[in-house]
Order: C-alpha cells, then sequence, then structure tokens
C-alpha cells in the first residue's frame, strides 16, 4: 500500500504519546503494538473540564529540518470567550465572603481529602526509601566526577534508582538534560524517524513543544472529520478526546508508548511505566527534583528506547556525562519529591475549591465533590460523623474517567483556572509574585516569550530559575486567559495568596 508511513507515533502530551509500527505486507498495511489507558488530568495541553475535542484532526508536516514529521492533532473545542461570565462571578458566587473567610471554609471542606493525600504522600516515600536502601544509597554516591564522567558511581546509582522508582528497564537522569521540553526533544528525536507520523491525542500540545515537533511555521494543514472511516489497524474510533482502543488485539504487536511524564511523577499509585508504557521523559526541576535540583531532565522506559535517547542528547557511543558535583541534590530532592508532590496536589486543590466551588469559575480539574456524610455513623458521643471516602476520591478529572488518578482523582499538579478576564490574569500572577521568596518586590508584565506564540505572563520568584515545583503560574494572554498554577512546599502558601489574589482580582472586598 502505497504512501503508508512505516511509523505512525500516536502523540497525547496530556500527557499520553504512542508510536505506531507499519509494514506492508501484500499490498496492505498492518498496524502493530499495544495501547496503554493512561491520561494525565488538567495538563498544559489538556481540555479544560468542560470542554470536549472538535470532530476534527489536525494534521501538520514538519519542515525538512525537524525530519518532516506528520503531527495529527485532536483538538479541542476552542472555547468561547468567558469575558461576560467573568463579570458575573462575584455577584452570584461567595457572596459576602472576605478572602480569608472564603479560603479558611474551604481549607475545612477539605480536610478529608488532604488526608488522603497524606496518606498517598507517606506510601509514596516509602517506596522511596526503600529503593534508596535497595541500591545501598549512601554518602560514597554524592562525589561527582568531572570531565568524560566515566566511573560515576553516584550517577549510575541514581539511573538505577528512578527506572525502578519508575518501573522501567532503564534511565537516564542528566543535568545536562536541562528542562522537560529538552527531555522530551532527545525522546522524540531519539526514536522517531523521516517520514513519521505524529498524533496529538488529547489536544494541542503545550505551546513550548510548537517548535519541537515544527508546527510553528508555515506549512499545509490537512483536516479530516474524526468520524470518518480509518484505515483497519490505525488508531480506532475517537470519543470525544479521547482514543478507542483494542488493547487484545493491540497488544501482540509492539506497539510503543511514550507519555510526557512532567508534572505527573508520585501524584498517582503507579508510573506510566508500570501499566505498560514503553518510554517516559520529565524535569528534574519539577516532580521528581523536589525544589532543590539545579538543574536537569530524566528519560525512563525500554532499555532501547532510553539508549537511542541517550544517543540524541549526547552522541552515538558516547557514554557518561558529568555530573559536576550534582549527584547529592539529585538524591536529596528524589528523597523530598513525594513530600513536595503532596502539598502541591493540595494547593491545586485548595485553588479549585476556592476558584471553583465558592466562586463558580471554571476549573480544571475541577473542585472535588462535597463530602458525603453517613448518618449511621456515630462517636462515642453519639454524633453523626464521618466524612464518606467519596469526597477523598472525587475530581472528576480526565484521569479519574479513565480509571485513574491519584488522591481527588489527579494525575498531575497542575491546576487551570479559566478568569474569563485579561486584567484578571494579570493581577492573579501579580498576587502570586507578591508573596513569593524571591523578587516579591517586582511586578510581573506579559511579554514575548521563547516558546510561545502569545504573550504570557509568568510569576516565579523561586530560588531556582523555572523551578516551578516551588510555586509559580503562568498563562498565555489570550482567551479565554487561562491560567496555570502549580507547587508549593506547602499548601499554605496558596492560601496566602488566593486571599491576595481575591481582593486584586475584585472578587472579595476588604
Amino acid at each position: 500500500m502505497s504512501g503508508v508511513p512505516r511509523h505512525v507515533l500516536l502523540v497525547a502530551f496530556s500527557f499520553l504519546l504512542v508510536l505506531l509500527r507499519f509494514s506492508s505486507d501484500g499490498g496492505g498495511a498492518t498496524c502493530s503494538g499495544f495501547v496503554v489507558p493512561y491520561s494525565s488530568g488538567s495538563g498544559r495541553g489538556a481540555p479544560t473540564a468542560h470542554q470536549r475535542a472538535t470532530r476534527k484532526v489536525h494534521q501538520y508536516r514538519t519542515r525538512a529540518a525537524y525530519r518532516r514529521l506528520q503531527v495529527l492533532s485532536l483538538a479541542p473545542r476552542a472555547q468561547k470567550a468567558a469575558v461576560e461570565g467573568a463579570q458575573r462571578v462575584g455577584s452570584s458566587f461567595g457572596a459576602g465572603l472576605s478572602g480569608k473567610e472564603a479560603v479558611d471554609q474551604a481549607g475545612e471542606r477539605l480536610i478529608p481529602l488532604f488526608a488522603e493525600v497524606d496518606a498517598h504522600t507517606k506510601r509514596t516515600l516509602r517506596r522511596v526509601l526503600d529503593t534508596f536502601r535497595e541500591f545501598r544509597v549512601g554518602s560514597n554516591v554524592f562525589a561527582g566526577v568531572d570531565g568524560y564522567g566515566h566511573g560515576d558511581i553516584g550517577r549510575e546509582t541514581l539511573d538505577k534508582v528512578y527506572a525502578r522508582l519508575f518501573g522501567a528497564e532503564a534511565a537516564l537522569v542528566r543535568v545536562q538534560c536541562f528542562s522537560g521540553t529538552h527531555a522530551i526533544a532527545c525522546a522524540l528525536f531519539g526514536v522517531l524517524r523521516p517520514g513519521d507520523t505524529m498524533l496529538a491525542c488529547s489536544g494541542r500540545p503545550y505551546d513550548t513543544l510548537d517548535e519541537v515537533i515544527g508546527t510553528r511555521i508555515p506549512m499545509n494543514d490537512e483536516y479530516a472529520d474524526a468520524s470518518d472511516p480509518l484505515p483497519e489497524g490505525l488508531i480506532g474510533n475517537l470519543k470525544e478526546f479521547h482514543v478507542s482502543y483494542t488493547e487484545a488485539r493491540w497488544a501482540e504487536r509492539g506497539l510503543v508508548v511514550f507519555v510526557d511524564n512532567c508534572y505527573g511523577e508520585f501524584v498517582e499509585e503507579k508510573e506510566p511505566c508500570h501499566v505498560g508504557a514503553d518510554l517516559i521523559a520529565g524535569s528534574l526541576i519539577k516532580n521528581p527534583g523536589g525544589t532543590i535540583a539545579k538543574s536537569g531532565g530524566y528519560v525512563a522506559g525500554k532499555r532501547r528506547l532510553v539508549r537511542a535517547a541517550a544517543n540524541r542528547l549526547g552522541a552515538p557511543g558516547v557514554a557518561g556525562g558529568a555530573t559536576l558535583g550534582q549527584n547529592q541534590n539529585l538524591f536529596q530532592g528524589l528523597f523530598l519529591a513525594p513530600t513536595i508532590v503532596g502539598e502541591s496536589l493540595k494547593g491545586a486543590i485548595l485553588l479549585a475549591e476556592v476558584f471553583g466551588g465558592t466562586f463558580g469559575l471554571p476549573t480544571n480539574p475541577p473542585p472535588p465533590p462535597p463530602p458525603v456524610f453517613d448518618d449511621t455513623a456515630a462517636d462515642v458521643n453519639g454524633d453523626a460523623r464521618g466524612a464518606t471516602a467519596a469526597a477523598a476520591g472525587g475530581g472528576g478529572s480526565v484521569g479519574a474517567e479513565l480509571g485513574g488518578g491519584g488522591a481527588g482523582g489527579r494525575t498531575d499538579i497542575v491546576q487551570a483556572l479559566e478568569l474569563g478576564d485579561r486584567d484578571r490574569l494579570i493581577k492573579f500572577c501579580e498576587a502570586v509574585q507578591l508573596f513569593s521568596p524571591v523578587n516579591a518586590y517586582v511586578r510581573p508584565v506579559p511579554g514575548v516569550t521563547p516558546g510561545y506564540g502569545d504573550e504570557v505572563i509568568f510569576a516565579d520568584g523561586t530560588f531556582v530559575d523555572g523551578s516551578t515545583l516551588e510555586l509559580s503560574s503562568d498563562g498565555p494572554l489570550r482567551p479565554p486567559y487561562i491560567v496555570f498554577a502549580q507547587g508549593c512546599t506547602h499548601w499554605t502558601h496558596w492560601a496566602l495568596i488566593i486571599e491576595q489574589a481575591l481582593l486584586a482580582m475584585g472578587l472579595v472586598e476588604e
């Protein structure tokens, strides 16, 4: 069958990437592989909670410098401008509350869910400690090497620890990989070949990946209705923004799954490789760095795929890479990661509860459902008490709908708030900067930033530049004016920021 690419890569950047391999046999194309039902909660490219994908498949061809990949994207429906809705917010929601009252009341409602997050943190921390013990992490692994980096016991041990924690055959953890986008690029360019096709399954990739996959240049776009019949064995049927699949039929045929795991580490009980993903990538100045890693990224998965990514990061046949004295920070950050991720989850849940539950703004993930009290349960004094587990397991995120998700049904630490107004987006980020430990005296302003197609505003008064796990927010200045908020070392940091943001945005009075 002429014109059939030998490889097809399905990519869900929030966060499911799937590599399909095709072969011609007697004039017909056959698809090999399996698909893992794994997706992220909010993420940077996922549709918001009230969205569904359009019936369009967006296909892009990249320039030769990017190996002329074909990129297919299931684009979410363009949201309607929410200015009118934003103007109504505050008049019918949260009326009469001060910022402190709104936050305090939300915190009381979230006590059962926060307890569930703490229990999850305890389980994850034990898994990290067990792995450190298994691979005999001692002070001897903290000493780094320079030059070519040969014989670095710390680096080799860290690779093994990451591989075990993430359920992978091998891992590549390097300070030379300076961002999550860099790690993803190494994985994509290491595995993909000219003529491959890439499909973004759960929405358009986030802005910072546009130049990586080559979609921010003039190109010929091809569109097809997702309801049209598809070639047998290609990607199955599309239902909303999910991808239907037949695992039993594809499991025998060696399909490769890649997951962008940024912001998702340690949020759930299992990592993508535990449930069948073949390759994952992430940033060390996000979840696994525990706020103290100075730089770095990782790739983990099948050994041959990790080796391909390593060849892209360095050069074929060149092993190692000096850690430049950063081993101790990387190990200690990994130890701290479960605790910081747990606090970040609480902060994200609080944001959703206040802005979505109290003030009615669209959020993704949505606020958790109200606790359900069991009237049959009573304490020793005879008072009916005891919120059921429904309060701790809600959230309604994409991950929860697919049967996954950690505490609150979440699969990453990102909280998206649809503010519906340019001024409110700016004021929210100003509140974040005002209550940051670094550069709190400056005011963030929108501007053009490498990797983004629109003006973007950032609030990130962090000790490590770009360490969004410490606490940060950002958003492109385009309708419907969504701000992405993530990270914190303790959820009460967000409580302070929310009080200021509500006041600055005019949702409450002093």
